[in-house]
C-alpha cells in the first residue's frame, strides 16, 4: 500500500464563514489528475460507476456509520467561528 501524501490545502469561506471552495497547490493538482486518469476504464482502471465506487469505499471505510460521520462533520462546520 502506498503512503498517503499530505496535501496542503486552504479552505475558502463565504461571508458567513461557510466553506465554498478548497485551494491546493498546482503540483498536488497534477498528481490528483494523474491518479484520477489512471482510474479511467480505458486506462485499465476501475469504472466511475457510483455503485461500484461506493462498494469499494465501503470496504475501506473504518470510521463507523458513514451518515453519522457526515452529519457530525456538517455540524462541526455549522458551529465554526
Amino acid at each position: 500500500m502506498r503512503a498517503k501524501k499530505k496535501i496542503k490545502k486552504k479552505i475558502v469561506t463565504d461571508e458567513a464563514a461557510r466553506p465554498v471552495a478548497v485551494q491546493i497547490g498546482y503540483e498536488d493538482w497534477l498528481e490528483i489528475e494523474r491518479m484520477l486518469e489512471a482510474r479511467e476504464p480505458e486506462n485499465g482502471g476501475r469504472s466511475d460507476d457510483f455503485e461500484e465506487l461506493a462498494d469499494d469505499l465501503g470496504k475501506k471505510w473504518k470510521g463507523g456509520d458513514g451518515l453519522e460521520c457526515q452529519i457530525r462533520i456538517r455540524e462541526e462546520w455549522d458551529h465554526r467561528p
